[in-house]
């Protein structure tokens, strides 16, 4: 919808974070987790790409939190997108399985998808699911490591963040899960050298907004 109706306007925008820096395009599923119309789909990232494919400074996201495929038809969706645009791979961002809070090993596994980089979602709220079930700074920390796998050299943390109004110090150790999760994550993300993605940096209603509009 949003390269359908307000593409004038959504380059606008992208044109002007591209005079500061880098910007990521990226494809949210309104629903259970892959495109409703894949022809609709794959006509967006045509406009998108045709517009910003050689720009060094763009990243393309084929699909946010892909739940809605299992391993092997993810794997095939990627390799799909990957031969019909022509961009380099480097620039290409893939989210790994489920909520991209799985493992991205089995991407990174894929020989069609060499070159490309691995994302991965962290988030303090994750706690009991799946595999994390630490609370603490070192079991965080560990949390990660087990997402990004074998594939460090190529992971980028593109969501992760932490309330940011609830009063808590986080530069502080203390036992408390928000504030272990957020520690443990900025001191894996600088020491392993991965790129990372804090969500949001300005958006409002939310909690975790790093930053707020003043009127």
């Amino acid at each position: 919808a949003t390269v359908a109706n307000y593409w004038s306007t959504y380059t606008g925008a992208t044109d002007a974070a591209l005079d500061r820096g880098k910007v990521i395009f990226c494809y949210w599923p309104p629903k259970n987790g892959k495109p409703e119309d894949l022809k609709k789909y794959f006509s967006m990232w045509s406009t998108v790409i045709k517009k910003y494919g050689n720009n060094p400074n763009c990243y393309f996201e084929p699909i946010n939190e892909p739940y809605g495929y299992n391993t092997k038809d993810l794997r095939n969706h990627y390799n799909d997108w990957l031969t019909r645009f022509n961009v380099p791979k480097k620039n290409v961002i893939l989210d790994g399985i489920g909520l991209a809070a799985l493992y991205i090993n089995p991407l990174g596994d894929d020989k069609r998808l060499d070159g490309t980089m691995l994302a991965v979602h962290c988030y303090a709220f994750y706690a009991g699911y799946v595999h994390i079930n630490s609370l603490t700074e070192t079991g965080w920390s560990n949390i990660l490591s087990i997402e990004i796998g074998k594939y460090s050299d190529r992971a980028i943390i593109t969501e992760w963040g932490a309330p940011m109004k609830s009063g808590l110090d986080y530069s502080v150790k203390k036992n408390k899960n928000d504030i272990n999760y957020v520690r443990a994550m900025s001191k894996k993300i600088n020491t392993i050298g991965a790129g990372s993605v804090y969500w949001p940096g300005l958006r409002d209603g939310d909690s975790y907004s790093l930053m707020e509009k003043k009127v």
